[in-house]
This record gives C-alpha cells, structure tokens and sequence, in this order.
C-alpha cells in the first residue's frame, strides 16, 4: 500500500518537474534569441521595449508609490528634526545676546556714571577714591548714604563726598570696608558756603527734606534766584569752590536753595581727601 502511493506521488509531481525544467529552458532560449535578434535588429528590439514598459508603467507607478511616499516623508522627518534642532540653537544663542545685551546696558549705565565724575573740577595735592552708593537712607531724622570703601581703602571720617555734578555730603562714621555719608540736605550738616558772583558768605544747611536753606547771611544781602552756591572754603572741611546748588526763593525771610545732586540720581561717587584738618563734629 505504501508503495503505492509513493508511485501515484511520482507520477503526479513528474508533469511539475518536466514543465518546470522546460519553462527554463524557454526562457533561457528566448533570451538567448533576443539578444541575438537586438543585435542584428536594435530598433525592433528598442520597439518591443518600449511596448513592454509602456504596459507595465500603470505597474510600476502602482509599485513606486509606496517608496516615494515613505522618501517623502523620510525627508519631511529629517527636515522637521533639522528645523527643531536650528530653533532650538536659535534659542540658545537669542538668549545668550539678551544676556549681553542685558550685560551691556548695565555697564553703560556705569561707564555713563563714572563719566560724569570727570566733569569735577581738579584739585591739587588731593587724594580721591572712587566709590559705589549702596544704600541710601532717607528719612525726618537722617539723611544719608552708605558706600562701599571704608578704613581698609584708606577712607578717613570727615572726607568729602563729590559727584560730577557737585558736594552731596561728607563720611561721617567709617566701617572697615564701607563708610556713611552725611548729606547735605541733612538736618545736622552744616557748611560755610559763599555767593560765586557776589561773594556773600553764609551757612548752607538742611531740614532733612530734599532743599537746604541759607543762614547768617547779611541782612542786606542782594541774592538773586538762580545764583550759584559753592563752598567756601572756611572752617577747614570743605575747600573752596565745590559747587552746591542754586537760590530757588526766598520765603519768609529765608534763602531756598536747590542742591546740585540728588542721590537718587547718583550711582558712583568721589571721596576725596584734601588734606583739611578742620573740626568735625563727633
């Protein structure tokens, strides 16, 4: 029985195997005659080419579909990766030029500072150090500022505080490295100033608020709003000819007068030490 059917599977498979082995040999001979025939007839051949793709082109378009769109969308992928990576960098670099742009401003705002320190007038056989306000206190019972230097960097109580605009006060209490500022528009400052055009001497002193007034200045005394007040020079603090502010009124019997700076407009100041060893109050 089992040969039996060993023999009927023969029998079936040969058929397969003889039309298998002559499809080859079909082929393989019809290649074998086109070749042959493309050489003798090249336009023939070129003809029945063109007829082959030309029916098959639906086919191959069909075909070629597929890979176009996933080359599309690879390239869409690749420039959407490359896109995210330049903004991201993009980012990066804005945020770093906002930082020195940031940066920038600041020591313009320095550098236009220290500048007007320039604008003071030189003096002779004097010592000065540059310093930054840190701090201000402005209140009915003191005005003042506190700045960075102090009996490391050679300060000394009594020097005089300048901007480049003129006198805004003198240190009274010096700490190591940081030092307090008397203002001029404080109730206990009191400095012997003069009339530049005129002369008159008096007392400049303040109230604590943001105007000085005039003292002992003769009865008689012809002062016109908007003359200048500079520092005389007398009581051996301040020398002579720092510029201090100007007349704005005269209200009951009394002599206004606008400082020159105020320190909220002042970021850097310079204390100086003219050498005076006038009296200073403890």
């Amino acid at each position: 029985m089992r040969k039996s059917i060993d023999f009927l599977h023969r029998v079936a498979i040969l058929p397969r195997i003889y039309f298998n082995r002559f499809s080859f040999l079909t082929f393989f001979s019809m290649s074998i005659v086109l070749l042959f025939v493309g050489r003798i007839y090249p336009s023939s051949v070129s003809d029945v080419k063109f007829l082959l793709y030309e029916s098959l082109s639906p086919v191959l378009s069909f075909a070629s579909g597929p890979v176009s769109t996933f080359h599309t969308a690879m390239d869409n992928i690749s420039l959407h990766l490359n896109v995210v990576k330049e903004n991201k960098l993009l980012m990066e670099e804005n945020l770093i030029l906002k930082r020195w742009k940031e940066t920038a401003a600041t020591l313009q705002h320095e550098n236009k500072k220290l500048r007007s320190l320039l604008h003071f007038p030189q003096v002779k056989n004097k010592v000065f150090t540059t310093s930054r306000i840190i701090a201000i206190s402005s209140g009915p019972f003191y005005q003042g500022a506190l700045i960075e230097g102090g009996i490391d960097q050679g300060l000394i109580k009594g020097n005089v505080v300048v901007s480049g605009q003129g006198l805004l006060g003198r240190i009274d209490k010096v700490g190591k490295n940081f030092s307090s500022v008397l203002l001029v528009t404080d109730l206990n400052s009191k400095i012997p100033v003069v009339i530049k055009s005129s002369k008159i001497k008096a007392i400049l002193a303040g109230d604590n608020s943001e105007k000085t007034y005039l003292f002992y200045a003769p009865q008689n005394a012809q002062i016109k709003v908007g003359e200048e007040i500079i520092t005389s020079g007398h009581g051996g603090v301040f020398p002579y000819g720092i510029p201090v502010g100007k007349v704005s009124g005269f209200y009951d019997g009394i002599y206004h007068i606008i400082p020159h700076v105020r320190v909220e407009d002042v970021g850097f100041v310079r204390v100086v030490d003219y050498g005076l060893n006038g009296v200073i109050d403890p």
